[in-house]
């Protein structure tokens, strides 16, 4: 016999058959279909029809004889319902503990039938290596695993393997293929990427460029990784589109987010301080000149500090180095920016610094690179000649039983002609300058910017 399962949302449309509220008169089994699966809260109450029909046939009779006015067709009626209320009660009354049974076997079955397979298909991957097949050819876009020889439940036997293998092996061939054909076009995507970004990065100031990410992380940005991850053919509609309208909106969000990251590490009130996002500038952009000449200084606001010293997490243990200023941007381009920690030891002797030379907490680095000054450190004995610099960082990982506080003491041209016998730890001059108007010159020897800038 067929019986049909009539929904809990669909049983008020026999409610015509009667007058009468029918849904605790006729019990019920729970059951989830397919449908309600993702359902957060399904109704799981099933009827059978035929209960339903019979009971509202039953009522309806019963309604019937209450309307003639015979005798006793009250009392008949509710008996009737209390009756069907008692026993549909007592049948659904483990119903709930039941259908949880039920769930959990049906839910281990599944778990136990996908664990079968996966050592089925384990047992064909150990196969495969051990006839010296590459382990990412096995696995590649889990195509092996999908076929219906390998992902069953049964147990791989040595003839069904000799059954399979010539399949299973053909599938991995051409993973193969697929993928040295996939890895080959992403390296055609870099190599166009990287000279799409070449070109891209030379259009704006090259003094901004320090604070820029380098080729493998501008890479992963949001507008060049899709076109290069896919490996598409190179299409200069989707290059020019993702250079042309997203670059600039994606280094100005890869910079702000890595200049606030550390910038909230800083003590003190920085209130004074643009929090806007870092925008790159364009050559071509009429305020320009504006920029380079007036905006530089603080472009990163509170970073350019010279009070703004880091020490990095892999290195700090070394006494290696320390990060200063905008020198922070340019480390970004080869550290992990994670492992970065402000340096209040390098900060203090930055402010003493600062104090000395009389000037306010609110220089940036990049005025006391300009100052030719130089220090010795009272707290070592022979002196040494120190830059700024060195003194920021000799004081932020010497011993502070020796150097419990900074004292540096400027030294004029005299002292230094006066006393040969210091021996000297400057910072050596850089010897790669670029052209901050123009891209025809980067990292080149100074004489060549400066003859440069003569011909202009």
């Amino acid at each position: 016999m067929h019986f049909s399962l009539v929904d809990a949302t669909d049983i008020g449309n026999f409610k015509n058959l009667v007058s009468f509220d029918i849904e605790d008169l006729v019990p019920y089994t729970l059951w989830r279909h397919k449908s309600s699966t993702f359902d957060r809260n399904p109704d799981l109450r099933h009827y059978w029809e035929e209960d339903i029909y019979a009971t509202a046939a039953k009522l309806h009779i019963l309604r019937e004889k209450l309307s003639c006015g015979v005798p006793g067709s009250e009392e008949a009626l509710r008996k009737f319902c209390n009756d069907r209320k008692r026993i549909a009660t007592a049948a659904v009354k483990d119903a709930n503990k039941y259908h949880e049974w039920v769930t959990k076997a049906v839910r281990e079955q599944k778990l136990d039938n996908i664990r079968r397979k996966m050592a089925r298909y384990e047992a064909v991957k150990e196969r495969l290596l051990e006839a010296g097949y590459d382990v990412a050819d096995a696995a590649y876009g889990g195509l092996v695993r999908k076929m219906r020889c390998v992902w069953n439940v049964g147990t791989l036997t040595e003839i069904e393997w000799q059954v399979i293998k010539s399949r299973v092996e053909a599938q991995v061939a051409e993973n193969s293929e697929k993928r040295r054909r996939a890895a080959l076009q992403i390296m055609a995507a870099k190599t166009r990427a990287r000279t799409v970004l070449k070109d891209a990065l030379e259009r704006y100031l090259p003094v901004q460029r320090f604070y820029l990410p380098s080729f493998d992380q501008a890479s992963a940005l949001p507008c060049l990784s899709n076109l290069i991850n896919e490996g598409r053919a190179f299409d200069s509609e989707d290059w020019g589109r993702a250079v042309n309208v997203s670059l600039d909106q994606d280094l100005s969000i890869w910079m702000t987010v890595r200049r606030n990251s550390c910038a909230n590490m800083l003590p003190g009130n920085r209130a004074d301080f643009p929090i806007e996002p870092m925008r790159p500038t364009l050559l071509s952009d009429p305020l320009a000149d504006t920029i380079r000449s007036k905006c530089m200084s603080y472009y990163s606001g509170c970073l350019e500090l010279a009070t703004s010293v880091f020490t990095h997490k892999t290195t700090a243990y070394l006494g290696l180095n320390v990060y200063i200023g905008r020198n922070l941007f340019d480390a970004w381009k080869t550290l992990e920016v994670d492992l970065f920690e402000f340096s209040p030891r390098g900060a203090f002797a930055s402010a003493c610094l600062l104090q000395q030379s009389n000037l306010p907490s609110s220089t940036s680095a990049q005025l006391l690179d300009i100052l030719p000054r130089c220090f010795v450190c009272a707290n070592c004995i022979p002196y040494h000649v120190l830059s700024w610099r060195s003194c920021v960082r000799h004081f932020a990982f010497a011993d502070q039983d020796t150097h419990a506080t900074p004292k540096f003491y400027p030294l004029g041209a005299d002292d230094l002609m006066m006393s040969p016998s210091f021996s000297s730890s400057l910072d050596p001059p850089s010897d790669q300058w670029l052209c901050n108007h123009c891209s025809l010159l980067s990292n080149a020897p100074k004489f060549w910017v400066v003859s440069h800038l003569l011909r202009q």
